[in-house]
């Protein structure tokens, strides 16, 4: 094993270097045959280590001579190839030189020899001109003596017609004579043919109004057919349409016995909580009236003892409303409620547009906004028992708070809920808030009870904006509403197709009756045509 002589790589006992790929002898090494291993005695390990350091600096410096005459090489290799480069560049330029002149040249010829050919085809074309010019003038000639000869021809034919004009002309006269005599005769017969035709058209006549008015009675006949049928699907609806709508009554009366129940055990709760709280006031008042009597000219505050004026009603420091004993007195006993009896449900109609069940109090269709048709003058309701109103000057207290209430403001003065008088109106007594909402809603403008559900009051029409439904229910009674429109369109057109389609099949029996009637005036014509 030894080293490379071309790099002093590490031979590895190939033939070939695996770092430059010189070849490598047997007994070739790093410096010929002295670097083989001779076999001789063992050296020391240290001198042999100092020998193959000599030996790979040695290697190294003949790698780097090597690389640098490997560089020389390219650099000289490199600058001929590139002369060599240029060299041919210069001669496929000459080369492409030469041969753009010589195309120039051939290009020159070509244009010359095409200026020759187009000189020589103006100059024929000069001459075919010239040629075309006599013949035109030649061809004038025996045009204009052509036309002379015709003229004379033609001036004899028309005399030689003129004269058999004449003698057919006295012929026909002879013979117009004698077939006036046979015209008259045959107007004579006309006459009395037409007024035999005209007879038997009057008897046409007759039969097409006849056959009219059959069509107008059996137009007639099919409409009454079709208005009752019609009227027995409206029928048929109405009365499933009043079968749902008892459905509904019969659950909306279970619901709102349900919730008069609540209600009822809501006002006897309120009941007795308007007592205690009446109870407690009237404690609080006697209290209030001991300590005013007995404090001096600056009252004080009865629930924190701040010092008040006595002019202020409410409490500086804790907001507590202060009563004067001379002008406070106890709360009056609790009204009785009276329950309204509920007026009988009103008739049912359809809404003209949509086709949407109606009442008869309803003025417009909660559906779709149409007014409704005038109904029948509904039956007197029975009447309402209704609360006595509340007395002004009489005192109560908030049915939410139970804080006194001087019986004419609307609002409670401490927590804001609206009072008795506020709610009088709708309500026949006073309400906790905690009663179950109902299925209806007010109208805020006219004060209908309208369903939750009503896009608008029925009452005046109001529209209540945006409805508390979902958006799924809100596009099935948009698809609803257009249903019902495009039917209604659908009926009316139809309608009009049918009569206009009656219509069309009377004027056209009309107009063939007038057809197979004959016209005497136009015989008489026709007649009087052949005499002349």
């Amino acid at each position: 094993m030894g080293f490379c002589g071309e790099c002093g790589a590490k031979d590895e006992g190939g033939k070939f270097c695996p770092e430059c790929g010189a070849p490598v002898g047997a007994d070739v090494g790093l410096f010929g045959s002295s670097s083989v291993a001779l076999e001789a005695a063992p050296a020391p390990a240290s001198s042999q280590r100092l020998e193959a350091e000599k030996r790979a600096a040695a290697a190294r410096e003949m790698a780097e001579q090597a690389r640098q005459e490997a560089a020389k090489a390219a650099l000289v290799f490199e600058e001929t190839e590139k002369r060599r480069l240029e060299d041919a560049y210069r001669a496929e330029e000459q080369q492409r030189l030469a041969q753009a002149e010589s195309q120039r040249e051939e290009i020159l010829a070509r244009q010359r020899e095409a200026h020759a050919k187009r000189e020589e085809a103006e100059r024929q074309a000069e001459e075919a001109r010239q040629r075309a010019i006599k013949l035109r003038e030649d061809a004038a000639a025996a045009t204009r003596l052509m036309e002379e000869q015709n003229r004379r021809r033609e001036e004899e034919k028309l005399r030689i017609l003129e004269q058999q004009r004449q003698m057919e002309i006295e012929r026909l006269r002879a013979a117009h004579l004698a077939e006036a005599d046979r015209a008259r005769k045959a107007r004579e017969d006309a006459e009395a043919k037409a007024l035999e035709a005209k007879a038997a058209a009057e008897a046409l006549r007759q039969k097409a109004i006849a056959a009219a008015a059959a069509l107008e009675e059996q137009r007639r006949l099919q409409q009454q057919k079709i208005a009752e049928r019609e009227e027995a699907r409206r029928l048929r609806e109405q009365q499933k349409e009043r079968e749902a709508q008892e459905a509904r009554a019969n659950e909306a009366r279970l619901q709102r016995e349900a919730a008069e129940r609540h209600a009822e055990e809501a006002r006897r709760k309120a009941e007795q909580l308007r007592l205690q709280a009446a109870a407690a006031d009237a404690k609080r008042l006697d209290k209030q009236a001991s300590l005013s009597s007995s404090a001096s000219s600056s009252t004080s505050c009865a629930q924190c003892a701040a010092p008040c004026k006595p002019t202020q009603k409410f409490c500086p420091k804790c907001g507590f409303k202060r009563v004067d004993s001379t002008t406070a007195a106890p709360p009056p006993p609790p009204t009785p409620v009276v329950a309204a009896a509920a007026p009988p449900p009103p008739p049912s109609l359809s809404c003209t547009a949509c086709a949407a069940s109606l009442k008869a109090t309803q003025k417009f269709c909660p559906k779709c906004g149409a007014p409704s048709a005038p109904a029948a003058v509904a039956a007197p309701s029975p009447p309402q028992s209704t609360p006595p109103p509340p007395s002004s000057s009489s005192s109560s207290c908030c049915m939410a708070c139970l804080a006194p209430w001087n019986g004419i403001s609307k609002f409670c003065s401490k927590c804001g809920a609206p009072t008795a008088s506020l709610i009088a109106s709708s309500t026949p007594a006073a309400v906790p808030t905690a009663i179950a909402a109902t299925s209806s809603r007010a109208c805020p403008q006219c004060g209908f009870q309208c369903k939750a559900l009503a896009k608008f009051c029925p009452g005046c029409g109001h529209s209540f904006g945006v409805a508390t439904v979902s958006a799924a229910q809100r596009q099935a009674d948009d698809d609803e509403v257009r249903r019902n429109l495009a039917q209604a369109q659908a009926k009316l057109e139809a309608q009009r197709q049918a009569e206009q389609s009656q219509r069309s099949f009377a004027s056209s029996l009309a107009a063939q009756a007038v057809a197979t009637r004959p016209n005497p005036s136009s015989s008489v014509r026709s007649s009087h045509a052949s005499w002349r």
